[in-house]
Order: C-alpha cells, then structure tokens, then sequence
C-alpha cells in the first residue's frame, strides 16, 4: 500500500516537474477555453539580448520589469532625458557572464512591484544596456566584477546621481526609488 502511495506520489511529481506533462495533465481539468502560462525560460549563456520580454507590464510581477520599452543605449537615453527633463534610470549587466549579471532575478526582484514599476515610468527614463554598449564600461567602477547587475541613475545632464547593484528585494527596490525621486526634486 505505501509502495503504491509512493509510486503514485513520484508520478504526480515529475508531471509537475516539466511544463508539457503539467500542461497536459491540467488541460483535463480546466475547460477548453482556458490558457496555462508556460513559465518563464531564463536566457542562455552568453545570449547578450534577454528573451522575455522586458517591458508591457500591466500589473506587479518579476517579468516584464519595465511598463514602456527602456532604451537599449545610454545615448538615445540621454537624449530623451534632455528632451523630457527627467533623470535616467540605467540598468547595466553583462551579457557575457553566465547569469547576464543575475539580471532576470535582481531586476526582477527589484521592480516586482507594479508601484515601483509605474515610478520609473513616470519619473524616469529606463534604459536596460550591456556592458558591450558604448559608454557603459564608463560607468561601472573598475572593482565591480558585474556578478550583480548595476543601478545608475543619471542626472539629464550626464552626472551619476547614484550608482549601486541591484538590489533584489521589491520593499527595497520601491523606497530605493522613491529616495531618488525624493532627491531629484528637492535638487
């Protein structure tokens, strides 16, 4: 009898364990008009451009992190943040190193909630760049492997107004960013 219980619990484990035997395995419960979420892939090694999708959030949640598509240069960023006379929200990881600089998990974390995510779109201008881009190697402090993905926030001028790693915890990340926001306009 608790052979059996355990073959049975082994079954139900390594359907759960693998998205196709999960999806097929729900679908005989929901009806057909029911969507199961895949869950989200993580990018491969060495891949320099994320996979999933990093802006179109409409609600809190670890992906997208961005409600508008960021800047994937620090110019084009710079350029509209003089045009809007707003400060830029920068995100700078590897995208040669084999976590992307923990940046699906740090960011993630970070901009988890829609709050957070709403303050940067409104107060910001986001870029997301590679180290690869032009002028990002600039701005990473030279003791700075990248392991963690980097914080910078830049005046419309070009002046780093703050610069730390990305801190993975969303309390953390909405009162990191509403600190800056607080400072920006009392500057």
């Amino acid at each position: 009898m608790i052979e059996t219980l355990g073959l049975l619990l082994t079954l139900v484990g390594i359907l759960f364990a693998f998205e196709t035997p999960r999806r097929k395995f729900l679908s005989i419960f929901s009806s057909p008009t029911a969507k199961v979420n895949p869950l989200p892939s993580h990018s491969t090694v060495g891949e320099a451009v994320p996979r999933e999708p990093v802006f179109g959030a409409t609600q809190s949640g670890r992906h997208p992190f961005f409600i508008r598509e960021p800047h994937k240069t620090i110019t084009s960023a710079l350029q509209e943040a003089k045009k809007s006379a707003k400060p830029i929200f920068l995100v700078i990881y590897d995208q040669d190193h084999p976590s992307q600089s923990k940046l699906y998990y740090s960011l993630g974390c970070f901009l988890e909630y829609f709050t957070t995510k709403k303050l940067v779109d409104d107060h910001f201008v986001s870029a997301l760049v590679p180290l690869a881009s032009s002028g990002a190697k600039d701005l990473v402090p030279q003791e700075d492997p990248l392991e963690n993905a980097l914080w910078v926030v830049l005046g419309a001028d070009g002046d780093i107004l703050r610069r730390e790693g990305v801190y993975a915890n969303p309390d953390e990340g909405l009162k990191r960013v509403r600190a800056v926001i607080g400072s920006v306009a009392n500057a």
